[in-house]
């Protein structure tokens, strides 16, 4: 039997039980309190936490899952699997793949899509660790963190990275990159074409490079390259590059150097453009500078738990990376310490008040995405996204804030680049020229851009989606849809033209469509540059009429000559032959019907001549008002058509053929009658026009007059307008063909330019512009019979003209002799020089088939008598020497068909020495 113990061992253990039992009461206050914090702690933090049975479903979910799914916790708990439900399809395979293979204590990270309460989807970054039971069950404790918002502008990255190595590719831009460090070349794919390199092979090293440019050029981009290492000076220049097949292009080089903290180049960026095009067509093309910045797709939380006093208690690991600090210096720091210093996202220093003001103790709201920066003991910024959440003891008491903060230094980097990028882009797009755009296979536009938004369409974001066939006339865009196929079936690029109407008017354009290599899902897209060359095949429509009048007026000329020849003895013997009788004699009446239909094909032929080769226009200043009304009142005369006239009172003279001019005027004003068979008003304005540079018009500039004819007839047809100048064209039942061909070689060979305006229905517009002269409208002149006398040599291969002119001179009073080429003229005249019967005057024939013509005759003429009185004569009465006759030592010129009137001047002028 124990001894029973003494009271003061009773005593002893008494106190022993009483301090024990006062240790388990403090340790479980302790325990007690680190868990209420711990609890704080969570709720505090935006991600979601959460413990999950792979039996039973969810087990727990911190309360911020209402917040940011839209479910209560309560309501996931009596749906434990509500959250794997939830995932998205696409990525439940990975997390039950994860789940299956976890292992004891091992975390694992993931990111997938859950659809929230609203029926969106959320990225979601789930960090997790399992742990095995007791039991043998499995539970799985993580944190799920919402990055849609970094999903979303990794997506927006990939886009506009995507966007601007399809400007780089069309623009021919390369670029390259050189990490100093590590001596690490890299190219971008459009550098590897211009070079005609394989992207596969690598970038070339340094060592490589002379192999690739002009030795002597290698050599300055060498110098530069080093400069911008050494000195940081940025470098510009021309270059000659070497490509894969030997050929040389010229390129356009730049770049500079970037350097670190230290003041140390880091890496060096440089850019290529292929300017080749540019400097054989002279034309300039896009100039554009390419920099790219990657964003980081990993963005590491850091949390903070700030009391009521504003100090702060508690930092995690992650704070201590993003603040670049040590935990023990920021636990225990105030948040709004002056010695903290924290700066805007424009780099000004923030106040404290308004860094204090969205988290001060007195708001009770959560703060969310508040950026700023933060600067590192050594200088360098950290950029953070914070939010803050209020921690409210019994929905009353402010106990503090809960602080998380996101590092987005590169987010920040990656969206001033993309600025900058953009900015880029948007000069890029103001200095095109051209017309870019991105179409698939079936002509559905996916890119659209374009420097002339005036001229295409204004709102071009309208067009993104639609087909050609929504914006183009049926027939251009199935054509355009045919050559898009064609091109991504050979893989080689096509052209395609066409005329479009757009807000500036119809204009024609150049399309060249190339495919793409390779697209992002396989898509077959190609890329059409579309150019206006509106002004090129004006001016090519020109040249081709220019020329097809140049070749019917080689033909034209020759036969005008003869027949002018054979019109002048037609004319002269019939007005020879009804001196011989009385006007009633019925003989008479069948000549003058003879003498008229002779006069009709001499009209026709002045057509002709208008065509020949060379020549000019016998020119006199004169007045184009007087022709105007001369030539309205003439062929309107008994039409049931008249005119109304706005004439400029002082009008400018111009220095023209006033035959020719007169019947560019005729044959207008008689097609627009014509055009009007009940009649109408024809509506005739003249100007004073003075055209600059830079005009659109195919003459130079000058003072000009604008003569402008109306009429309210049928209209042309717009598939004939190309052609109403051709030789021969017409639509008329009745007709030659060559009245609008005549005017428009008569305008041209005056140094001006016609053009027509014309609708269905409506009417048509001749717009006819001359050179305005300087000199003064010379009187007229009465011309009057004028006989003489005297002796005359003519010259001339036609017999029947040298008899019917012998009768002419005969009835002017003049004796005449003949010589049938230049030869026998000049050996006649140094004869008759020798003797006592000189010649007045000689009338010389300028052509003659297969013998001396008078132009050739007169310089030997003018060696034996410079003083020779010779009159030139000719079937082409628009040949050079008849309009300049004096500068090859004619006294006076005579064109073919000619009458005595005319005749008797030239012959009084020449003897008489008044020419």
């Amino acid at each position: 039997m124990s001894e029973k113990p003494t009271y003061e061992e009773l005593e002893q253990r008494i106190q022993a039980l009483e301090k024990a039992e006062s240790e388990r009461k403090r340790t479980e206050e302790i325990l007690k309190q680190g868990e209420k914090k711990y609890q704080k702690l969570i709720e505090g933090i935006p991600d979601i936490i959460y413990s999950y049975s792979p039996l039973r479903g969810g087990i727990f979910y911190s309360s911020q899952v209402q917040s940011v799914l839209g479910y209560s916790s309560s309501y996931l708990l009596q749906n434990p699997k509500l959250w794997h439900d939830s995932i998205h399809p696409e990525d439940l395979n990975q997390v039950d793949t994860a789940i299956k293979e976890f292992k004891d204590g091992k975390p694992f990270k993931l990111e997938y899509r859950i659809r929230d309460a609203n029926g969106n989807w959320l990225w979601f970054l789930d960090r997790s660790i399992g742990r095995t039971l007791d039991t043998g069950g499995i539970i799985i404790e993580g944190i799920a963190t919402d990055i849609t918002t970094r999903k979303l502008a990794e997506d927006a990255l990939r886009k506009s990275q995507k966007m601007l190595a399809r400007t780089e590719s069309l623009a021919h831009i390369g670029s390259w990159e050189w990490e100093i460090a590590t001596d690490t070349v890299t190219w971008s794919e459009e550098l590897f074409r211009i070079f005609q390199l394989d992207p596969d092979d690598g970038a070339p090293s340094w060592a490589e490079h002379p192999k690739l440019y002009h030795l002597e050029d290698f050599e300055t981009l060498r110098k530069a390259v080093e400069n911008a290492v050494t000195n940081g000076t940025p470098y510009k220049m021309e270059l000659r590059s070497m490509r894969k097949d030997g050929e040389i292009r010229v390129c356009h080089a730049s770049g500079f150097a970037e350097r670190g903290s230290n003041g140390k180049p880091v890496r060096l960026f440089g850019l290529l453009h292929d300017i080749t095009e540019h400097k054989r067509a002279e034309e300039a093309l896009f100039e554009s500078e390419k920099l790219y910045r990657n964003l980081v797709d990993t963005m590491a939380e850091g949390v903070v738990l700030i009391e009521r006093n504003g100090q702060i208690v508690h930092a995690n690991p992650a704070a201590e990376h993003i603040l670049g600090l040590k935990r023990f210096e920021i636990e225990g720091r105030n948040y709004i310490s002056p010695d903290w210093e924290i700066i805007r996202s424009d780099g000004s220093p923030m106040p404290l008040e308004e860094m204090a003001g969205p988290l001060a103790m007195k708001e009770r709201h959560p703060v969310r995405d508040m950026v700023m920066g933060t600067k590192h003991p050594d200088g360098s910024i950290s950029w953070i996204s914070v939010n803050a959440n209020p921690i409210i003891e019994e929905g009353v008491l402010l106990k503090g804030v809960v602080g998380t903060f996101t590092d987005i230094t590169e987010r920040i980097q990656a969206e001033k680049a993309l600025r900058k990028s953009q900015e880029r882009m948007a000069a890029i797009r103001r200095s095109i020229t051209d017309v870019i755009m991105t179409l698939d296979e079936e002509g559905r536009y996916v890119e659209f851009l374009s420097g002339q938004e005036e001229l295409l369409y204004k709102e071009e974001q309208k067009i993104i989606g639609r087909f050609l066939s929504d914006v183009m006339p049926k027939d251009i865009a199935d054509a355009g849809l045919a050559t898009i196929r064609q091109a991504l079936k050979t893989g080689e690029t096509q052209m395609i033209k066409y005329q479009l109407a757009v807000p500036a008017g119809e204009r024609w354009f150049e399309g060249k469509i190339s495919p793409v290599r390779s697209t992002e899902g396989g898509e077959k897209l190609v890329v059409m540059v579309a150019r206006d060359v509106t002004e090129r095949i004006t001016l090519e429509d020109e040249l081709l009429r220019a020329q097809k009048l140049e070749s019917v007026g080689v033909l034209a000329g020759g036969i005008a000559h003869d027949f002018n020849n054979i019109l002048t003895t037609i004319l002269g013997n019939i007005s020879m032959a009804k001196t011989q009788v009385t006007s009633e004699d019925e003989l008479f009446e069948m000549l003058s019907e003879a003498e008229m239909a002779s006069l009709r094909a001499q009209t026709l032929t002045k057509q002709l001549l208008t065509f020949a080769k060379g020549g000019a226009p016998l020119k006199k200043t004169t007045s184009i008002k007087d022709i105007l009304k001369e030539s309205f009142s003439f062929v309107l005369r008994g039409s049931n058509s008249g005119c109304e006239f706005s004439l400029r009172q002082d009008l400018w003279p111009a220095e023209v053929d006033v035959g020719q001019i007169s019947q560019v005027i005729n044959n207008i004003v008689i097609n627009a009658n014509q055009a009007m068979p009940k009649g109408g008003t024809i509506q005739v304005a003249a100007e004073n026009l003075i055209i600059e540079d830079m005009h659109g018009l195919p003459i130079k500039p000058g003072r000009y007059i604008r003569i402008s004819i109306k009429d309210q007839g049928v209209g042309i047809a717009k598939d004939h307008l190309l052609n109403i100048f051709d030789p021969y064209f017409t639509t008329k039942h009745e007709g030659s063909g060559l009245g609008l061909a005549t005017t428009y070689s008569i305008i041209k060979k005056h140094d001006g330019h016609i053009t027509v305006d014309s609708r269905l229905g409506v009417g048509t517009t001749f717009h006819i512009y001359l050179p305005a002269s300087d000199k003064a409208t010379p009187e007229k002149e009465e011309v009057k019979l004028i006989k003489g006398q005297g002796r005359i040599l003519v010259m001339d291969d036609e017999a029947s003209l040298r008899k019917m002119l012998g009768r002419m001179l005969k009835n002017l009073g003049y004796e005449s002799e003949f010589a049938k080429d230049g030869a026998e003229a000049i050996e006649m005249y140094k004869a008759a020089k020798k003797s006592e019967k000189p010649y007045d005057a000689l009338i010389l024939d300028l052509t003659i088939p297969g013998g001396m013509g008078g132009k050739e005759a007169i310089n030997k003429l003018l060696e034996i008598d410079p003083e020779v009185k010779a009159i030139v004569s000719s079937g082409y009465s628009d040949d050079p020497v008849l309009a300049n006759f004096q500068e090859y030592g004619f006294k006076g010129m005579m064109p073919k068909p000619f009458e005595s009137l005319s005749l008797s001047k030239v012959l009084h002028e020449v003897i008489e020495g008044k020419k």
